[in-house]
Order: C-alpha cells, then structure tokens, then sequence
C-alpha cells in the first residue's frame, strides 16, 4: 500500500530547512548590515582629514584568539577611533561594568557580551601597536543602530551612541593631538599588520568559536569561566538570574 503525503508537507520541509539555515546565518547578516550602515556614515567625514579603515583583523597575543578583529578605525590629526559596530533591536539593558548584557524584545530576553569590554580589548590591541606615547590618542566608540533602545548606565565619556551620531562624536574632537606625519605611520602600521588572508580570517574566527564554547561548557559545569567562582541563582529586578558567587567583583553572566 502506497501513502500519499499531503502536497503541503513536500513545500513545508524545503521551507523549514531554508527558515533554519537562514536562521544560523542571521546574526551574521545582522552584523554586516549594520557595518555597512556605519560605513555610509563614515563616508560623510572630510576623507582630507580622516582615513577610515574597515574590517581590520590585526595580532593581539592577549586575546584567545591571538588576533582582534576590528570593525572600523578612523585615523587623524585629532584621535584615533577604534569603533564597534551593533545592530541590535528591543531594549539594551546592563551596566557598564557587566560582563554581559540583556537585550528584551517583547517578553523574550537574550544575554548579549558587553560591547564596551569587546571594544577594550580592540583598542589595547590598537594601543599596544602603536606604543606608550601614542596610547593616550586612541578613542573608543561603541555604536549601536537605531533599532536598538540603549538603557545602560555608562560613566560621562563613554561613547555608547547610537550610529547617527556617530560622526558628530568624531567630530567633537576637533584639537589636535597628531602630527601629519604621526598619523601617516599609524595608518602605514595599520595596514602592514592587518591580516587579509582567507585562510587566517577563517582561524580566527574558528579560534572565537572554541573560546565562546569552553567559556559556555564551564558556565553549565557551575564554574565561572572568568574566575574560577561558583554560578548561583539570584533574584533581581528582572526575575531570577544566574551569576558568579564573587559578585560585585567579578559580574560574570552565563548566557541564557
């Protein structure tokens, strides 16, 4: 005896493959779109006076990774700015000291790593290359697209923006701290250490996934990744939560 499916079912399971193979790359398309929307707004700054430098992947011996991957630097007479790049929606909420944060669209609430200790170890990278006396000239920035509602407590300074101000915060800074010539070598040093090979791009990429993972098996092991402490269930304004027993000193939170 023959069974005959439902016409439907043959169109349902070709569209549920597609809906889960889109749903693996979505975060990925997400990241791109909002680069190229801080693309175009970088484009707006005097290309005279600035000098951007896109998707720069440079050797970082303090990441797990050995290398940083950098979604934009500027590089002028006025600073150098090492800037971020989020394309979230819903409410961004957290601490700047928290190692994570939380992102609330509608009743659904997702951890997401702090931006801002991301873009750190991005501009320690810059630092360390450019050495002690030209440390003090680089300028974190942290954007984030208008889909996203930013509801952190930052300290005056920290450039947590959304990307429409992206420029006029560049701007801001208008002395300048460089010579002609300094911020030629930058730029010249810049591009001599960036890493443009497929192949290495793909280790480096390959390498965040592992740590990502290890850091994830020790959460669900009870172990704090970041300190050895032990996870334990909290109560806070949200509900309940899980974080590191040496909370306030270490605000290691495991992904929900």
């Amino acid at each position: 005896m023959q069974i005959h499916f439902p016409p439907i079912l043959y169109i349902s399971i070709p569209l549920l493959v597609a809906l889960l193979i889109l749903k693996s790359f979505m975060p990925k398309l997400l990241g791109h779109r909002g680069e190229s929307i801080v693309r175009s707004r970088l484009s707006e700054l005097d290309k005279t006076k600035y000098i951007v430098l896109n998707d720069l992947l440079i050797p970082n011996a303090k990441s797990k990774s050995g290398t940083s991957q950098i979604d934009h630097v500027v590089v002028s007479q006025y600073g150098v700015f090492v800037i971020e790049t989020k394309n979230y929606s819903g409410q961004i909420r957290g601490k700047e000291a928290d190692a994570q944060w939380t992102q609330v669209n509608y009743r659904r609430k997702d951890r997401l790593s702090n931006p801002l200790r991301q873009n750190y170890g991005h501009t320690q990278a810059i630092k360390e290359l450019l050495g002690e006396s030209l440390s003090s000239k680089v300028v974190p920035i942290v954007a984030f697209t208008g889909n996203a509602e930013l509801m952190v407590d930052v300290k005056p300074g920290t450039h947590l923006i959304y990307t429409r101000n992206l420029v006029t915060t560049i701007r801001q800074y208008n002395q300048v701290v460089l010579s002609a010539e300094e911020a030629k070598q930058i730029i010249k040093k810049l591009r001599a250490v960036h890493i443009a090979d497929r192949v290495q791009r793909q280790i480096h990429t390959k390498n965040i996934k592992s740590a990502l993972s290890n850091e994830r098996e020790t959460a669900r092991n009870g172990i704090c990744p970041k300190c050895g402490g032990k996870i334990v269930q909290r109560n806070g304004k949200y509900g309940p939560f899980k974080s590191c027993s040496n909370f306030p000193k270490c605000r290691y939170k495991p992904g929900a």
